[in-house]
């Protein structure tokens, strides 16, 4: 247990830095940066104190703690994919306006 602890707070050490430093080139908002930051110190706790997880998923109904966390992590992987696929469809038709947009330019220039 000892191990996978130190193994994955290690990874969201790694993620929190490369998130900071997303956020210092500019590369992510402050918003996406507090979010995302906000999100990696949760885990960090989730699994340093995983008997509190356990504690509040028998609260609820749920067995262990880390059955609490798995579904935390299907929805929000989840509501990201959502996400995802609207900002592409919002991109997709962003991209269509706009070579509709030069193809008319082009036709009146010609």
């Amino acid at each position: 247990m000892f191990l996978a602890k130190v193994v994955f707070c290690s990874i969201i050490i790694f993620a929190c830095i490369y998130c900071f430093n997303l956020y210092r080139l500019k590369k992510i908002s402050l918003y996406r940066f507090v979010l995302w930051f906000f999100t990696y110190v949760v885990l960090f706790f989730m699994i340093m104190f995983i008997e509190i997880t356990t504690k509040v998923a028998n609260l609820i109904g749920i067995g262990r703690g880390v059955d609490l966390v798995n579904y935390l992590g299907y929805i929000l992987i989840f509501y990201l994919i959502m996400k995802i696929f609207v900002k592409l469809d919002n991109l997709k038709i962003d991209i269509s306006k706009i070579v509709r947009h030069i193809a008319i330019n082009d036709e009146k220039n010609n």
